[in-house]
């Protein structure tokens, strides 16, 4: 199943265009018009990874503080809206929120992770945005990754997404940051291999 996950943020959040600028299938629109406003860069991609008449579920890591149960019931909206226009069922019902606490201790951390792999099934293809997610959360949110595509059974990483704005001219722009969980599995196969030039050959497996 196509699944899409994100954490909530922490902040009030302002509705605009984000502009692709690597990867044009997370272009929020039909090609040729403006994109479409959101707060979610993950909106983007439901919208570039999925087609009327598809099945998904969308996950959503919300902490324990009213900041991320605001953003969360937002992201609800969006999704709703997204749906019903896209022609999109939500397995659910309803996007399925991930509890967990305010608190990014080690314990948490780790309880975070459980939540989000639980959610995680066999031949899930997942598109994950890491927008939103604190510098500790992040990494929760990677290593669920990495365990899925490790452990679940033909479980794919089919993209992920990092969102920012200029914070002078306020535009947005979403960024197509695969690569990066892409290299991990690179730098596994680089360590079992006895090459005399590994930096090249990782260069050649980025297309850099």
């Amino acid at each position: 199943m196509k699944k899409f996950l994100t954490f909530c943020a922490r902040q009030e959040l302002t509705f605009g265009p984000y502009e692709a600028t690597d990867n044009p299938r997370l272009h929020y629109g039909p090609v040729g018009q403006s994109a479409k406003a959101t707060r979610f860069p993950i909106l983007a991609a439901m919208y570039g990874y999925t087609d009327p008449g598809d099945t998904i579920e969308v996950l959503a890591v919300v902490e324990d503080r009213p900041d991320c149960q605001n953003n969360a019931a937002l992201l609800e909206e969006e999704v709703q809206e997204f749906c019903a226009e896209r022609n999109v069922t939500l397995r659910s019902g309803k996007v399925v929120q991930i509890p967990i606490p305010n608190d990014e201790g080690i314990d948490t951390l780790l309880k975070a992770f459980q939540a989000i792999i639980e959610n995680i099934e066999d031949q899930d293809v997942i598109h994950a945005c890491i927008t939103y997610s604190t510098k500790t959360n992040m990494i929760t949110e990677l290593m669920a990754l990495r365990y899925a595509r490790m452990v679940k059974k033909d479980t794919f990483i089919e993209c992920v997404v990092y969102g920012d704005m200029n914070f002078q001219t306020k535009k947005k722009r979403i960024r197509d940051v695969t690569p990066l969980v892409q290299l991990d599995d690179i730098l596994r196969m680089i360590t079992h291999l006895d090459l005399q030039q590994p930096e090249k050959k990782i260069r050649e497996l980025l297309h850099l």
